[in-house]
């Protein structure tokens, strides 16, 4: 495949070997190491890397998007294989299966055990996930992943961490997230509240769409803990709030607990990130 003889770098995004050139109609096309030209990285990747067929752009985005919540879940070993197949396969477990098979002929990522969906993502394959993170649709912005996600809603237990005050001052990229989780405690109740803000409203102040009370501190944070270290699928569950009520969102989580979320960490509050990884993705 394209893109073999390329010594990858896990901490550059993918293409970064590429340049750009002009057209004598006044464009810029991407050309490759094989002089191919492209009209954006994500279409060199799929259909120069990964050999797939540029019919359809809509279908590009669709499996550009899959690929990267694979990639990202993978990466930091956080999501069990069960969980990954309910949340990113819809419990397709054939589909589930095959994807990963191919995933790993492509060389993006390695098993890690002998379960299919068990994947350790390769150099090349946290360098895709950077370029891809960097390069989503607009229409995606909202959905928070990488670094700007991370410097936003800052790490559980640290100086930064996400308040309401906080998302409600959001300015510049950040201003785009509409939905946070944040822990606080109305009428002196340990509290998590998922936060959404309107930016079609005047003055697009963040309301509560959704809560969960706890008896003691402790067992909120040890939720809190397991819901940030998913924090791409924050937007996905606050569109089941708007779409199905609050108590489809607890339905879910339930759910995803049962399916071997780990929520059985020590007590009180997550130890800070140092915020060197991408958050995992999942779109559903």
């Amino acid at each position: 495949m394209a893109g073999d003889t390329i010594e990858h770098d896990a901490s550059r995004p993918w293409g970064w070997w590429m340049r750009t050139v002009g057209t004598p109609f006044g464009g810029v096309v991407i050309v490759d190491e094989h002089g191919r030209q492209w009209q954006s990285l994500r279409e060199a990747l799929w259909g120069g890397r990964l050999e797939l067929s540029l019919d359809r752009h809509q279908h590009m985005e669709e499996g550009l998007e899959l690929l990267l919540a694979v990639l990202a879940s993978s990466s930091r070993g956080i999501v069990g294989p069960v969980e990954q197949l309910h949340a990113l396969f819809a419990g397709m477990g054939r589909f589930a299966r095959f994807y990963s098979y191919w995933l790993h002929s492509t060389g993006l990522v390695a098993n890690r055990s002998a379960l299919a969906m068990d994947l350790q993502v390769t150099a090349e394959g946290a360098s895709v996930l950077r370029m891809l993170a960097a390069t989503r649709p607009p229409k995606l912005a909202a959905v928070p992943i990488g670094p700007l996600a991370l410097a936003a809603f800052g790490a559980p237990g640290s100086s930064s961490e996400c308040t309401r005050a906080r998302f409600n001052a959001m300015e510049g990229m950040s201003r785009r997230l509409v939905y946070a989780f944040v822990r606080e405690e109305p009428w002196r109740r340990p509290t998590i509240s998922l936060l959404h803000r309107n930016h079609d409203d005047t003055v697009p102040l963040a309301r509560t769409i959704w809560s969960a009370p706890f008896h003691d501190e402790a067992s909120r944070d040890r939720v809190f803990g397991w819901m940030y270290e998913r924090l791409d699928r924050w937007t996905v569950w606050g569109e089941l709030v708007r779409a199905k009520g609050a108590h489809a969102l607890t339905q879910e989580l339930l759910s995803l607990v049962m399916l071997g979320g780990d929520t059985t960490a020590a007590p009180g509050p997550p130890p800070p990130r140092d915020g060197g990884g991408l958050p995992v993705v999942v779109r559903s």
